[in-house]
């Protein structure tokens, strides 16, 4: 179980898990997520689902 010390940013820990996706995201020169993205994130799960979201697991199969 995870212990949070401060609350994280819903859309934050999305993106966060995604990183971890074999396909990755989309990162700029410095090797941080790129803008573009989140802002794309942020399109895709109003503030209401991006809370529900960031507790889903991303799933590999083969």
């Amino acid at each position: 179980m995870r212990i949070l010390t401060e609350i994280e940013d819903p859309y934050e820990v999305i993106l966060k898990k995604m990183r971890e996706y074999p396909n990755d995201i989309p990162i700029d020169e410095n090797g941080k997520i790129s803008e573009a993205f989140k802002e794309y994130i942020k399109i895709m799960f109003t503030p209401e689902e991006a809370e529900i979201a960031q507790h889903l697991e991303i799933k590999i199969v083969f």
